[in-house]
């Protein structure tokens, strides 16, 4: 490419290439057409492509192209009627299926709007934009098996052979491509070891990849699934079913690799099942609408198919009671509040003989008394700490920032049974008659095991609390505004969600509240604790709870300068400014309402949705702990402005440690999503070069990007507090900056 044919070296790319054409002021281009001006006659005057005789063959050898003598010959038979002329649109549909996959095909693709195109070659053009992405993603994955490669040669932890494979995928290669295709870090180092997967181990599989043949998902899924194979095995099971994979299904693809696999390896099969399960694990993912999955991977096969047995046979019992709802909805309810241990009592069908319910595991009705727990506490309270509950987001995500070919784990992306499987008999052509059951209830504390397991107490977080974390609006519980929660592990639920759990969480003396006061636009500027007692007592106070920590976000401006309870109903009304703390003694009684015209700026106005969000009942758990948060908001951002207008570096290491992990929230790398309550902070400036202990020179990072960042080829600076840039080894410069908290 030249901006002016001046530009053009001897030693330019397409100096001596005789079909560039010089464009001056502009650039130029050219590439093999891929095809003759015999095909392309055939394909304005002949029968459509797809009306052809299946049995005739294309020539697969083409003369030299001659632009001149082709043009002649067109003005010829123009001129003589042979030929005619059609929009390039049409033409472009009815050849791009014959063309082979690369530039040519994607320039001619280019020059195709699927409205102008007949209803002929819409299948035919969608088949080949296919194949053009599969060639795509393959010159992407061979760029980045190069970046593994050369930083594997940097790398005295790795080798690379004679051919250019490394030996494992060092994490500056994975930092890399994290950041460059905007990666989690295990997405990163798993797109990183297809990448060189499929450069050398399952060559082949990266050639049809290129030539479109497969595209992208069954690729993943024949390096996934011969993963645990030797070279030479994997080779085999590539070889018996490559020819064939780009015409099956996902499904049908995976059942002819596990046969080829066993066919392999007979011998290995069972030794890897075994190593299989001991990697079993459940996981957590975010859903649509607030809702979540709830699974098991790599399970025992019989037990597995046993507990679903089980699952079915209960739920096919609450529908003989009556219970609406398709079988697939009752077995999720049935899931859960076994779980849950809060499954409720299933009467006998009508008609059946009388039944006993059970003397334990199963509470007689929804939820267990609201100041009571189920069974009997642990004999002490666990003494508290400053430590806190994990914090993190799901465990497993959703390979979301992988390009998608599937459900996660490779498995066959419909969620329908098998091809070769019948539909499961237990499934009722519509739903059963009869008041639909509640979903089970959820309590505010961890219900003890069952019977079986002697009455086990669940273990808890650090400190003895509960196992999840709740961050929400302080106005989202005053009913002054609609903003959504977020729960460690579950990530973004819904404002009726979030004040579900606050309520829950108001309901056990052990759980921790935590406000943080922001800015208007949205930064954390001053953190505080609500007091609470070293030996909390009560009903329900040495069970564990629920929800360990909440995390209650508050607007300065939202503050309000009177006592708490003019502001449970929302933000304060506009008013004249807070008089700066000193030695004058504070207000006697509510603060007089402003008068006149509200000065801009003022907090934002209830939010429309506030009639369908009250506030909690007065006298309420939950009503109480608003009001103490807000007068304790208020005075942290009274003492925090205080601290600023003295140069006080924060106040001490322990408020150091609060603000920049509330005002960070995750880990500084880009794409890190770790809570920054788990990273290590870091100075930017190190210590012993004269660096400060601030929050200006400190943030967190999480371990791997801790040694990440001190990488001799790596460099990381922080311009301003919270505001990291990352530069890689290759010299790109990519920046972080914390997310605002939503109010």
């Amino acid at each position: 490419m030249a901006d002016s044919p001046g530009d053009l070296t001897p030693d330019s790319p397409g100096a001596d290439d005789d079909d560039a054409q010089p464009v001056f002021g502009g650039m130029s281009w050219s590439w093999d057409s891929d095809t003759d001006f015999e095909a392309l006659m055939e394909a304005v005057n002949g029968a459509a492509p797809w009306l052809r005789d299946t049995e005739a063959a294309d020539d697969p050898q083409a003369g030299d192209v001659d632009p001149e003598a082709d043009e002649a010959a067109y003005q010829e038979a123009l001129a003589a009627g042979r030929a005619s002329e059609m929009p390039l649109s049409v033409v472009a549909g009815r050849i791009a299926e014959s063309l082979p996959t690369g530039p040519g095909l994607a320039g001619w693709l280019a020059q195709a709007p699927a409205p102008e195109m007949e209803d002929g070659a819409l299948a035919g053009v969608a088949s080949s934009f296919r194949r053009l992405a599969s060639w795509a993603a393959a010159g992407e994955l061979a760029a980045v098996a190069q970046i593994a490669s050369r930083s594997a040669r940097t790398d005295r932890r790795a080798s690379v052979d004679q051919s250019g494979r490394p030996d494992r995928v060092t994490a500056d290669a994975s930092g890399q491509v994290s950041l460059a295709l905007a990666m989690s870090p295990d997405g990163a180092s798993d797109w990183t070891d297809l990448a060189v997967t499929l450069t050398w181990r399952l060559s082949a599989t990266g050639a049809a990849l290129a030539a479109g043949e497969i595209d992208l998902s069954r690729a993943r899924m024949i390096a996934r699934v011969t993963g645990p194979l030797s070279d030479e095995a994997a080779r085999q099971v590539e070889a018996a079913v490559l020819g064939r994979a780009g015409w099956l299904t996902l499904g049908q693809l995976y059942a002819a690799l596990r046969r080829a696999v066993l066919k392999a390896d007979p011998e290995g099969a069972e030794r890897r099942r075994r190593e299989a399960e001991r990697n079993a694990k459940v996981v957590l993912y975010p859903e649509d609408e607030g809702t979540a999955t709830l699974a098991g991977y790599s399970l025992p096969g019989v037990q597995a198919a046993a507990a679903m047995a089980r699952i079915t046979a209960l739920a096919k019992a609450m529908q003989a009671t009556g219970s609406a709802g398709q079988i697939d909805l009752v077995r999720a309810q049935v899931f859960l509040g076994l779980l849950l241990g809060t499954l409720p009592y299933i009467p006998p069908a009508p008609g059946a003989p009388p039944d006993d319910p059970p003397a334990d595991d199963s509470p007689p009705d929804d939820s267990p008394p609201d100041d009571s727990p189920a069974h009997d506490p642990p004999p002490d309270d666990p003494p508290p700490d400053d430590s806190f509950p994990d914090d993190s987001f799901p465990d497993d995500p959703r390979p979301d920032d992988s390009p998608p070919d599937g459900p996660p784990h490779g498995g066959a992306q419909e969620s329908s049974p098998p091809d070769d499987l019948p539909n499961p008999p237990d499934t009722p052509d519509g739903p059963p008659s009869g008041p639909g059951w509640p979903w089970p209830a959820v309590p505010p504390y961890l219900p003890a095991g069952p019977s079986t397991l002697a009455g086990l107490q669940p273990a808890t977080g650090p400190g003895g609390r509960g196992l999840l974390n709740l961050t929400v609006p302080l106005a989202t519980l005053t009913g002054a505004s609609a903003a959504p929660g977020q729960l460690s592990r579950l990530g973004i639920i819904t404002t009726e969600q979030s004040r579900q759990l606050a309520a829950l969480a108001a309901r056990h003396p052990a759980a921790r509240w935590r406000i943080i006061v922001t800015t208007p636009g949205g930064e954390a500027i001053a953190v505080t604790y609500l007091a609470r007692s070293r030996s909390p007592d009560g009903p329900g106070a040495a069970s564990i709870g629920l929800i360990g920590r909440v995390t209650l976000i508050v607007r300065v401006d939202q503050l309000g300068h009177g006592p708490p309870d003019e502001q449970r109903h929302g933000p304060a009304p506009p008013g004249p400014a807070p008089p700066p703390p000193g030695p004058a003694p504070p207000p006697r009684g509510p603060a007089p309402p402003p008068r006149g015209p509200a000065p801009p700026p003022g907090p934002a106005p209830p939010d429309p949705d506030q009639s369908r969000h009250p506030p909690p009942p007065p006298g309420s758990p939950l009503a109480k702990i608003v009001d103490r948060a807000l007068a304790a908001g208020r005075r942290e951002a009274a003492a925090a402005e205080q601290r600023r207008e003295n140069d006080e570096r924060a106040g001490g290491p322990r408020r150091i440690v609060e603000l920049v992990t509330a005002r960070d929230q995750t880990c500084r790398y880009p794409p890190c999503r770790r809570p920054a309550e788990q990273c290590d902070l870091d100075h930017g400036v190190p210590y012993d070069q004269g660096g400060l202990t601030c929050p200006c020179n400190i943030d967190g990072k999480c371990r791997s990007h801790h040694q990440l960042k001190q990488h001799p080829r790596w460099s990381v600076t922080q311009s301003a507090p919270g505001v990291s840039e990352w530069t890689t080894p290759a010299g790109r410069s990519y920046f972080s900056r914390p997310d605002p908290y939503l109010t």
